[in-house]
């Protein structure tokens, strides 16, 4: 559920935070992650296929394949 994923730290395979996610929103194409941190804010589609690598729930984060720009 969308709910579980608020407030969970993003972090990328590089092991850098990208921030929290404080919204989800969706398009016609998928749903988007805004993640907010001292990266400003970034919008990640949120695909488990081809972004999200890992959630974690218990120990509140999650792991994307997405790159700082």
């Amino acid at each position: 559920y969308w709910l579980d994923l608020m407030g969970l730290t993003v972090i990328n395979l590089e092991g850098q935070t990208l921030g929290k996610i404080e919204d989800i929103f969706e398009t016609g194409a998928n749903d988007v992650l805004v993640v907010k941190g001292e990266h400003g804010e970034i919008l990640i589609p949120y695909s488990v296929e081809y972004i999200v690598d890992e959630i974690n729930l218990t120990e509140g984060f999650m792991r994307v394949d997405w790159e700082l720009e």
